[in-house]
């Protein structure tokens, strides 16, 4: 399983609640705890934000460490309503994060498939656990191309000639 964070987060207004120098040899999820942590490896000092939401858990599930690999070191911790953040990171610049969770699934960490949002600021901060994904909608292009192929069988089936054969035994 794979965790990604992504987007933009603008500081502008915001004071940081907490300052804590952290070691990420492992993240992961906490899912009856309400943690999830996507981070890249080393040491270093993160700033915590108050944010809002009514998620304080993403499941019943016990802790799940996962393989940290690159990116701006992100934490979310619903109970606590607090959203961690690298105090390197410069307001409203790209945020791009992974770690992978190996040898694990959904069923064995205990998710609850769901989006949750949170509030910071003027921030809003989504979390999407399974395939919640909102199906694409095709382009008009594509419209086009499907109406003029339909068109297209409908005209030769009817310019076909049909030849009708009586045959007396």
């Amino acid at each position: 399983m794979v965790l990604t964070g992504s987007g933009t987060f603008d500081l502008t207004d915001l004071t940081h609640v907490n300052q804590d120098s952290v070691s990420f040899s492992a993240t992961g999820v906490f899912p009856a705890g309400g943690q999830i942590v996507v981070t890249r490896a080393g040491k270093g000092i993160v700033y915590a934000y108050t944010m809002s939401g009514t998620a304080t858990s993403f499941g019943t599930g016990p802790a799940a460490f996962s393989s940290p690999e690159y990116g701006t070191t992100l934490g979310l911790f619903a109970a606590d309503k607090l959203f961690y953040i690298s105090n390197t990171y410069v307001s409203n610049s790209q945020i791009v994060s992974k770690s992978t969770i190996i040898g694990s699934d959904f069923t064995k960490l205990g998710l609850t498939s769901g989006v949750y949002t949170f509030l910071s600021g003027n921030n809003t901060i989504t979390v999407t656990i399974g395939n919640n994904a909102v199906a694409a909608v095709p382009e008009m292009q594509t419209w086009a191309t499907v109406m003029i192929g339909f068109g297209a069988i409908g005209f030769g089936l009817r310019r076909r000639k049909v030849a009708t054969r009586i045959r007396f035994a």
